[in-house]
């Protein structure tokens, strides 16, 4: 858990997993993946703030490097960017200590459960469940949290095809156990029925979760994030590319990637249902109320496909021409550093 430091001008410190570019009025130390902020005193003494990040890979930063040390090596791919918006909020916030727990493919289990993916923190250690970062000197949790139980990612990259699949390929919208599936699956995070992730995990209700944090730190301000259009529909046209593969054995030859109109606006309706149940699950939850950072206006249509600049990396990855076997990175479809300073934006404006 890390060390406790001596805090600078009465602020106070404790245990802290993240990484921070430390201005030249402040000290930071690390010890094994921990990072204490120590900062100068300000001109009035402020609150001190005790903030936890949680959730998936939109809070952890994918894309964005450079990652927390610790969180971008062979036992560990949870992508802990050091410019995510956890950190810029952490700045603005004036926090004395930041606990940057979201990862990279995390599910609702992992709030409960050591990594479902097995990333570790030490070869004999898995990263823990991401709850038990929150107690009662917690004093503001962020999350974005729903998007890998659905399985966006997979099911993104299913509704893509290449030049050679065109003619032969039917939209991923009018396969009913595909969409059936994913509606389920959001079903059961807003708590109507059950359902399980696409790799067989149970899915744990929004509103669970946040009753559980509270359980943890009545006082605590929680605000959950939603999600951004990841490909816009309003393209012209019946198709748009998203991006590419790299040909394995020709690294030069690119296969490029496309998603049809029909896909792209199922897809878009798809988010913006995931979004809704996120809005509505503060509400379900007795106690001192949630609150909701709702990142779409902000974003607009900054999506791949968009009519402005994307802040959604593209599809990137690799494909075998002699097996077709394909490779997608990690770090596909994820907010860019525009993307998260939109997410900071978002989530400051709903703390007081």
């Amino acid at each position: 858990m890390g060390q406790h430091r001596t805090p600078a001008a009465g602020r106070t410190t404790r245990p802290a997993r993240l990484a921070t570019l430390v201005a030249a009025t402040a000290v930071g130390s690390t010890l094994a993946g921990t990072f204490v902020l120590l900062a100068a005193a300000p001109a009035q003494a402020q609150r001190p703030r005790d903030y936890v990040a949680l959730g998936d890979s939109y809070s952890s930063g994918e894309s964005v490097t450079p990652y927390l040390p610790g969180s971008d090596t062979a036992i560990n791919r949870c992508h802990r960017s050091l410019r995510a918006y956890p950190q810029q909020l952490a700045d603005s916030l004036h926090a004395t200590t930041v606990d940057h727990g979201a990862c990279s493919g995390a599910v609702t289990q992992d709030l409960y459960a050591p990594d479902h993916n097995g990333n570790r923190v030490t070869v004999d250690a898995l990263e823990p469940a991401q709850l038990s970062r929150v107690d009662r000197r917690t004093d503001v949790v962020t999350l974005t949290i729903g998007g890998n139980d659905v399985g966006f990612g997979s099911v993104l990259a299913a509704c893509l095809y290449g030049d050679r699949q065109r003619a032969t390929r039917t939209d991923c919208s009018t396969n009913a156990a595909l969409t059936g599936a994913v509606a389920a699956r959001i079903d059961a995070l807003a708590g109507r029925g059950t359902a399980t992730t696409p790799g067989g995990l149970p899915i744990t209700p929004l509103r669970q979760i946040i009753a559980d944090i509270r359980a943890r730190s009545p006082h605590a301000q929680v605000v959950l994030g939603t999600y951004p259009q990841l490909v816009s529909s309003t393209f012209a046209g019946s198709e748009c590319r998203v991006g590419g593969l790299t040909v394995r054995e020709a690294p030069t030859q690119t296969v490029p990637l496309y998603v049809s109109k029909a896909d792209a606006a199922w897809f878009a309706a798809t988010v913006n249902r995931l979004d809704q149940v996120i809005l509505d699950a503060p509400r379900s939850v007795r106690g001192r109320p949630a609150r909701v950072a709702d990142v779409r206006p902000a974003y607009g249509d900054h999506a791949l496909c968009g009519s402005t600049t994307s802040w959604i990396t593209p599809v990137k990855g690799t494909v075998s021409a002699t097996t077709g076997a394909v490779s997608i990175d990690g770090s596909s479809m994820h907010p860019t550093i525009d993307g998260q300073t939109a997410y900071a934006r978002a989530f400051r404006s709903q703390l007081r």
